[in-house]
């Protein structure tokens, strides 16, 4: 369950500060799907990222199944509307960046996530000789393969 009570979450110093989020509250349970939609600049990518622990809230509180979010969490994935592929990584390379940085691989592998999603037969290209579906497809074998809850 993720819950977000009296989420704030400013930019910048004190006196100067933008508010790009201001008093959001919601639950998710488990096996839930919830849509962030509103335009551009109004802080859904924000609210991500706080959830994702990489960004502390100015006030209230974020939780993960009870225990409260206050710096990046392995359980949690976070995939962006750019892929963010590194363009002299290949598609196995870049799918594996995530188990690279956290230590994991080469005890698992990004294998299994690029076989589902129909990437295998391009694991050996870079992101320039990939389509645009088949580049956010290689995104979200990195978020998958950690395993996130």
């Amino acid at each position: 369950m993720i819950e977000v009570h009296s989420l704030k979450i400013d930019y910048g110093s004190p006196g100067t500060a933008v508010r790009a989020v201001d008093g959001v509250d919601f639950s998710l349970a488990q096996g839930r799907s919830l849509a962030l939609i509103g335009p551009s600049g109004c802080g859904k990518t924000t609210i991500l990222f706080a959830i994702a622990g990489l960004l502390p809230p100015t006030e209230g509180e974020i939780t993960i199944s009870g225990t409260p979010v206050t710096g990046p969490r392995r359980d949690v994935a976070l995939i962006l509307q750019n892929a963010g592929l590194l363009p002299w990584k290949t598609v196995w390379q870049n799918a594996n960046l995530s188990l690279l940085l956290s230590g994991d691989y080469p005890k698992q592998d990004a294998g299994a996530v690029l076989d589902e999603l129909g990437l295998s037969e391009v694991r050996n290209r870079y992101p320039a000789e990939l389509s645009e579906g088949m580049k956010r497809r290689v995104g979200i074998a990195r978020a998958l393969s950690t395993a996130p809850s």
